[in-house]
């Protein structure tokens, strides 16, 4: 966590939801995912869905060539200093996956505007548009589009 915490990665406006990250919490797979969708005013049932999407809740998957990790594939070129915490931890993986969705609903970032393909426009508190950093930006999942968070 130390690493995580000096590795000099600024969230700009966001910086306060990076500074909430912890990983701290214990439980299984599913109290993790519940803990993680309420602290960062989520619905649970769209964490759990993206779970199943990335890994089907295998914690110990690695993906995208060696570069994504842990429950909900963290990369780590594009999440400097989340390895090897996003690969050991699934409370870790979880709080950091919901805080960056939560970074983009607020909309702290409009990346999702400057990606290729892209159809419409992202406006912050569009959850269906939402993703977590790395991809393109092109949704979560169905229950996503037709469910808002808080």
């Amino acid at each position: 966590m130390q690493a995580f915490r000096l590795s000099g990665v600024k969230w700009g406006s966001g910086e306060d939801l990076r500074q909430k990250i912890t990983g701290n919490f214990k439980g299984t797979t599913d109290e993790i995912i519940q803990w993680a969708a309420a602290k960062w005013g989520l619905p649970v049932d769209v964490v759990r869905a993206q779970a199943v999407v990335e890994t089907y809740w295998h914690n110990e998957y690695v993906g995208d060539q060696g570069h994504s990790f842990g429950l909900m594939q963290i990369k780590d070129f594009v999440a400097p200093f989340t390895h090897p915490m996003s690969a050991t931890s699934t409370a870790f993986s979880l709080d950091y996956y919901a805080a960056s969705i939560r970074y983009y609903y607020d909309g702290h970032s409009d990346w999702m505007n400057n990606q290729p393909g892209r159809v419409g426009t992202y406006a912050s508190g569009d959850l269906g548009a939402v993703s977590a950093p790395g991809s393109l930006g092109t949704g979560m999942t169905k229950a996503a589009r037709t469910t808002s968070p808080r």
